[in-house]
């Protein structure tokens, strides 16, 4: 009977105070305090107020999500430097982070300074099938995981944490092992994959002219962004293979402004995106053979912190601008398609990343800046994050 009540009250709540969600963080308050204390699962009647709350927030979620999320459950890693969300293929993502149901209760976290898998740590290395929403450890610990068209690469130690260095290359679960050569860790085409040992083009450009200089595919060539000398890198030219090699003006839309190297290649699009400024929001598309196109923004676009990102349905990006930390108003990720700007996630986001159909986003993800923050207090209290790895499908709007 009490239980019920109980489930009743906290479903009430959670709908009263759904949007601010100060009912979800005091609860979850309560929740890391039996938690915390290792005495749990001696009180179920907590259960059932959250429970209540959870069900309570989820359907109100859900009704007003043009594409619901669908969360793995795992807390993500949002420590600084941490990369983010890797796509093998339109299904499986890859991703740090570390399982609530494998937490010690009451045991602190060690600072972010303890590596995955250390004795203090609980974090690991995860593939999340998304169409079936399953999970598994990833047999090896990988840094610099790069995925292009069913070909990875990536670096590990052997044994681990060893310092000894290799990288692999190949189809995932495949690869082939190879010597990794400190010195050139940079040799390697971020949007291929691939390593080298000896010097690519565009590094042998760079050195042999004394400019700068941005890899593409192999077979769309290099960027040369000017001389090294200057920090004026608004005029950019396409140098393609050939023997000898051509090079084709890009024509700038972005004015005195400074845009960013390209550094996501999008597989359904056969280009790559970037952006040139924060405030107001712009978005470039690059085709291989040079052809730019300048996404159209409105004005009044909250200001973007992270990468752009072009998805089937167009640009992607998320902000963080918020009037406080309990504000909602505007922090989240946003979609625009053709001019219309929506926003499509509500709430602290980081990371994103998208799959090659340009369907998926995969994000660390809380309700609010407040909630991921309190999370973070949590966990090294030994309780619960608030922020989990989650993923939308643009492809499938809600309600068709």
């Amino acid at each position: 009977m009490n239980g019920c009540l109980l489930f009743v009250t906290g479903t009430f709540l959670a709908k009263l105070d759904a949007k601010s969600q100060f009912c979800t963080s005091f609860l979850r308050q309560i929740f890391d305090l039996f938690h915390s204390s290792g005495r749990f699962g001696a009180h179920p009647l907590v259960y059932s107020l959250l429970s209540g709350v959870i069900f309570a927030l989820y359907v109100d979620a859900s009704a007003q999500a043009l594409y619901p999320l669908l969360d793995s459950g795992i807390e993500a890693d949002s420590s600084a430097g941490t990369p983010g969300p890797v796509w093998i293929d339109n299904d499986r993502v890859v991703f740090f982070g570390e399982d609530p149901r494998k937490r010690i209760p009451g045991k602190p976290l060690a600072g972010p300074s303890s590596g995955p898998r250390s004795p203090n740590s609980q974090e690991d290395q995860f593939v999340w099938n998304t169409t079936q929403n399953s999970l598994r450890r990833t047999p090896r610990l990988m840094s610099n995981l790069c995925a292009h068209k069913g070909m990875v690469s990536f670096v590990t130690e052997e044994p681990p944490k060893s310092r000894n260095r290799f990288w692999y290359y190949g189809p995932w679960g495949k690869e082939k092992k190879h010597t990794y050569l400190d010195i050139h860790w940079y040799w390697r085409n971020p949007h291929s994959c691939k390593y080298y040992d000896i010097e690519p083009a565009w590094k042998r450009w760079a050195r042999e002219r004394q400019r700068a200089t941005a890899p593409l595919l192999e077979s769309h060539g290099f960027i040369d962004l000017g001389a090294i000398t200057t920090t004026d890198r608004s005029r950019w030219i396409l140098v393609v293979p050939g023997d000898p090699p051509s090079q084709v003006p890009i024509k700038s839309l972005w004015g005195a402004l400074q845009p960013e190297v390209p550094r996501t290649y999008v597989t359904h699009e056969d280009a790559y995106t970037f952006s040139s400024s924060r405030k107001p929001v712009d978005g470039y598309l690059l085709k291989g053979n040079g052809d730019l196109f300048k996404a159209a923004f409105p004005q009044d676009s909250p200001p973007s912190n992270g990468a752009m990102l072009y998805t089937k349905k167009g640009f992607f990006y998320y902000s963080l601008a918020t009037k406080n930390d309990r504000d909602t108003s505007t922090i989240g990720g946003y979609l625009l398609e053709g001019e219309k700007l929506t926003r499509v996630v509500v709430g602290t986001l980081f990371a994103p990343g998208v799959s090659p159909d340009g369907c998926k986003l995969a994000f660390g993800h809380a309700v609010s800046d407040k909630a991921h923050y309190d999370g973070i207090a949590a966990r090294q209290r030994g309780g619960l994050g608030n922020t989990t790895v989650k993923m939308i499908n643009v492809c499938e709007r809600s309600g068709g």
